[in-house]
């Protein structure tokens, strides 16, 4: 008798693992980037240009691959965000509106103005700035940013990024 309710306890603390797992916001945040890895390789099977296929083959490797690194760190309990404790804080929030507002610009602006603009806003938003010096050290950096992305994609690897008013 006490062997079975040896192997009950164990069957429900499996049980209660799994659903702290389920429960884990990484983990969740990780099979969506595994799902959204995958979607991005079914889309690169429809591009007809071999070269093309480059930057969408890295991007979703990488996301794949941070994906993965997600799930295995929620199922080793490493994380503990779970849903319902975990809140959005209006910061990130914005971020994302900005984000998602810098869609519609890749065809105005182009490529690598967006860029600049979006990293702006971002350094802008993460470090606040208030002296002179901050702001200068900030647009030095997306400056900087946009010259090695410029150096790695188009001059490298020779992709045809979309272009507008400017880069």
């Amino acid at each position: 008798m006490p062997v079975r309710e040896w192997k009950m306890g164990l069957i429900r603390m499996r049980r209660c693992a799994m659903t702290k797992v389920f429960r884990n916001v990484e983990f969740w945040v990780g099979a969506v980037m595994i799902g959204l890895s995958l979607f991005v390789f079914w889309q690169m099977t429809r591009i007809k240009v071999m070269d093309s296929r480059l930057f969408p083959g890295i991007t979703g490797f990488i996301m794949g691959v941070s994906g993965a690194l997600q799930v295995a760190h929620a199922i080793q309990g490493k994380s503990t965000a779970l849903f319902g404790q975990t809140k959005i804080r209006p910061f990130e929030w914005l971020l994302f509106v900005i984000l998602v507002c810098m869609q519609p610009l890749y065809e105005t602006l182009g490529f690598y103005a967006t860029l600049f603009v979006l990293a702006f806003c971002s350094s802008v938003m993460v470090f606040k700035p208030k002296a002179g010096k901050d702001w200068r050290m900030i647009v030095i950096y997306d400056i900087s940013l946009m010259a090695v992305t410029y150096a790695c994609f188009g001059l490298f690897l020779g992709l045809v990024t979309p272009e507008g008013l400017f880069l």
